[in-house]
């Protein structure tokens, strides 16, 4: 968040997490704590490759129709 507070989590936005799952998060205070975040961030930053284009496009209705059945059932998992 900034140089004296971090917050570490998987808090998503969404009806599904906000009232079926279990989301989790944790603030860090300590001065120490955060500086190792956000090397670690730093880290995976510089390790980060922007995606490659796909040469080959697949067929795109085949997942979309699979993609909006899995978001109709989704609730019933």
């Amino acid at each position: 968040m900034d140089e004296r507070i971090g917050l570490l989590g998987s808090a998503n936005f969404d009806l599904r997490s906000l009232f079926v799952n279990f989301e989790i998060g944790v603030f860090l205070y300590s001065e120490a704590d955060v500086r190792a975040m956000r090397v670690w961030a730093g880290e995976l930053l510089r390790e980060c490759v922007e995606p490659k284009r796909d040469l080959h496009p697949r067929n795109k209705l085949l997942g979309n129709i699979a993609e909006d059945l899995s978001r109709l059932f989704a609730p019933l998992l």
